[in-house]
């Protein structure tokens, strides 16, 4: 007898110790009302799955119905549900059911009990409900039209009417109830009409005649008058090219598809909170004990829209979201800000280095002084204008446009006169010197260029410049470039993998692109010891895609995105990546995407790293004209004034027109230009320097223009960043050319007036 007593003991605790392990596993059925695909079904079965698996101490075994109620609503087909229903689970027992939205709760109230027995319920998004059923608790979903309409109220102080879109759902007919008695009650003086007795079409044209300061409120509208079904994620595709005016909502499914905002409701929201009570009954806590609440609301924005129709970050709720919030290059990018002045002092510093070699001893004495004094002003305004730039970063274009025009006055002469050395002296090894001295003239003023629109960037304000490129011939050229200042004792190989002949000719922006490849062959080549760096391309399908390998240090997998971040870079000591000022990659990879392309690259440690990148291949259709001989330009026997401050910018001039029979004035300053032109009533057109001591050359061309209105005034700046033709153009000037100032256009420019 104690033998059978023990047995049976034994067989006892083994039992419960089986019960205690099979509980540990939790059967849960998830039923949705909608369809599988719906965006707030999907997000709402991810948020309720994603909040049940969190807690480690419940091993879920989920099973996933989609009732469809969308398409399929009538008794009959959810009693054939049912059915179904019965055969597939008849012998599985759910441990927890979760119904979202109205179709699943009532499926569940009407059948539950002879399907599943009764295991308990958590409801959430239920618009509407009658009597909740034992053993049933969970979320209403709280529509909040008084928050919604007080929120537009204070948008638009100035509004006319107020639309508000329904439908003759059991969903839209509370709404449309509950917006009424709310706008009896608190809202009485608002001018207000229902949209809802609509076929979709008819909707359409209603929105149309809409006027300014009339407002529209889209609650739901998925059933028109005729019983034809709309998605949820569909409405606003279908409505919004049709309305001008500004649409509110209040389901998440709206946001980020042509709605302003407003107090809303989140699917995301909804599935996090009924896991949370799911999770509590699971560990024990009875189902009477957790009440029903009403879900959470939240006001959220979207920054696009409310930038389209003018409404103020200032204005809206406290605590808002907002979304599709633009870049603050400012307040995000410090770091790049400083750069800019370390770049600035840098360029002084290479001034007064070259101002050194080129002058007497007495005359670098005088001009240090003045060097320091201008140190000292720039210093002051510098200081003022880090004041302003925290309220407009208007003021770092500015910034950087004075910095490129102390780049770009000297250049003039370099380019200019690299310019006469290959046109008058043919020599092919001279040629191929004086080519390589004009292309990296160009590469300096780019990487001025790339400081400037790299801050660009972020406002959409960089434009792409066209032109006939060809590939090959800029190719041979970046990587001349970059062979002249390689050491003779290199153990790298600097290679080309071009295709035969000239290669292609593209139409393109010549200037990004060899920026692109000047950084991706500078980074090869900083970080290859030994072995070759190769550049090449090739066409596929409509794209040149280029590619710059080497067989360098190589980049972690796992920082291949990283690497194109801004302020990051590969340090060559152990090859981890750190925060510094590099932007190279950055801007390589935004020109490629402003392009039109792509970018990506191959690498591992040790091996070495091939970048690639596509651009478009937009051919070249019509032949390049060839540039005319404006040496024989008739310009015999006219008189031309040259503003121009820059002695070494005047003698290129007088270079250029050597061969014209012109006669050549010379005026230092504004006030030297105007004299001369009341002096000499013949003069036939004026070459204008913008920038000049004593009177500048705004003012100059202000006081010609009175005296001599017919008088042709070209404009040369080193401005043209910033100054737009309308300007010029309005403030007296016929025309103008930019620095470095290439020969062909001025000529054909001069050619206009007076040729």
């Amino acid at each position: 007898m104690t033998y059978r007593i023990f047995f049976i003991l034994i067989f006892a605790v083994a039992n419960s110790l089986h019960v205690f392990a099979y509980n540990t596993n939790r059967t849960i059925l998830i039923i949705h009302s909608y369809n599988e695909g719906l965006s707030w079904t999907d997000e709402l079965n991810s948020s309720i799955i994603k909040t049940i698996s969190s807690d480690s101490a419940i091993k879920p075994d989920y099973r996933i119905e989609y009732l469809d109620s969308k398409h399929f609503e009538s008794p009959e087909y959810f009693r054939n549900f049912a059915r179904f229903f019965l055969s597939k689970y008849k012998n599985l027992r759910f441990d927890l059911v979760i119904s979202t939205d109205n179709a699943a709760f009532n499926f569940l109230t009407e059948f539950r009990d002879s399907l599943i027995g009764k295991p308990p319920v958590v409801f959430c998004g239920l618009n509407y409900v009658g009597q909740i059923p034992s053993n049933f608790t969970g979320i209403m979903e709280d529509i909040d039209i008084q928050s919604n309409i007080s929120t537009i109220l204070n948008l638009h102080p100035q509004y006319k009417k107020l639309y508000i879109v329904t439908d003759r759902s059991i969903t839209g007919n509370i709404i449309r109830e509950n917006c009424a008695e709310i706008i009896a009650k608190s809202f009485p003086n608002l001018s207000y009409e229902f949209l809802t007795d609509y076929t979709l079409s008819e909707l359409k044209q209603k929105l149309t005649t809409l006027q300014n300061n009339e407002v529209v409120l889209l609650t739901t509208f998925n059933i028109d008058k005729e019983g034809n079904q709309i998605s949820y994620d569909l409405i606003l595709d279908e409505i919004k090219p049709f309305c001008h005016v500004p649409i509110y909502g209040t389901w998440d499914f709206y946001l980020d598809k042509g709605i302003i905002g407003g107090k809303i409701v989140r699917a995301a929201s909804h599935g996090e909170l009924a896991g949370r009570i799911a999770i509590q009954i699971l560990k024990g806590k009875a189902v009477n004990e957790i009440p029903v609440t009403a879900g959470p609301t939240e006001f959220v924005f979207d920054k696009k829209i409310m930038r389209a129709f003018g409404i103020s970050h200032s204005k809206l709720p406290k605590k808002a979201i907002v979304i599709n919030s633009p870049y603050s290059f400012i307040q995000e990018n410090l770091q790049l800000v400083v750069f800019a002045f370390v770049i600035f002092f840098l360029m002084l510093v290479v001034i007064v280095i070259l101002s050194k070699l080129f002058s007497k001893e007495k005359q670098i004495r005088k001009k240090e002084q003045a060097f320091l004094q201008e140190i000292r002003k720039k210093s002051i305004e510098l200081e003022g204008a880090l004041q302003l730039a925290e309220k407009s970063n208007q003021l770092k274009s500015a910034f950087l446009s004075n910095l490129s025009h102390e780049i770009r006055t000297p250049m003039n002469a370099i380019v200019g006169f690299s310019d006469l050395l290959i046109s008058n002296y043919p020599d092919q090894k001279l040629g191929e010197y004086v080519s390589i001295i004009r292309s990296s003239s160009s590469q300096l003023l780019s990487i001025i260029n790339d400081i400037i629109e790299m801050s660009m960037i972020d406002t959409d304000q960089v434009k792409l410049h066209y032109s006939n490129v060809n590939v090959n011939k800029t190719l041979d050229e970046i990587c001349a470039s970059f062979a002249v200042g390689m050491d003779a004792n290199s153990k790298v190989e600097l290679k080309k993998n071009l295709p035969p002949g000239k290669g292609y000719n593209v139409y393109t922006d010549e200037v990004k692109l060899r920026q692109i490849l000047t950084n991706l062959v500078s980074n090869a080549l900083k970080f290859t010891e030994r072995g070759f760096v190769e550049v090449g391309y090739s066409e596929d399908k409509g794209y040149i895609e280029f590619y710059v390998k080497d067989t360098g240090i190589g980049i972690d997998p796992q920082f291949h995105e990283e690497i194109f971040e801004r302020f990051w870079r590969v340090d060559h000591s152990d090859l981890s990546l750190f925060r510094g000022l590099g932007i190279g990659l950055t801007l390589s990879r935004s020109f490629v995407k402003l392009m039109g392309g792509n970018i990506w690259l191959h690498s591992e440690p040790g091996i070495g790293s091939t970048f690639y990148f596509t651009i478009p291949f937009k051919k070249v259709i019509s032949a390049v004209v060839p540039e005319k001989d404006n040496d024989k330009v008739n310009l015999d026997n006219h008189i031309i004034l040259i503003c121009e401050d820059d002695e070494n910018n005047l003698y290129y001039f007088k270079e250029l027109f050597s061969k014209t029979n012109t006669f050549i004035l010379w005026a230092k300053n504004g006030n030297e230009a105007v004299k001369t032109v009341r002096e000499n009533p013949n003069i036939d057109l004026v070459l204008m320097d913008l920038k000049m001591p004593e009177m500048n050359g705004w003012e100059a061309t202000k006081i010609i223009k009175s005296i001599r209105p017919d008088l042709p005034v070209i404009a040369q700046t080193a401005h043209a960043l910033i100054i737009e033709t309308s300007q010029l153009t309005t403030k007296g000037f016929d025309d103008y050319v930019t620095k470095p100032i290439k020969k062909t256009e001025l000529f054909e420019k001069i050619s206009r007036y007076i040729g």
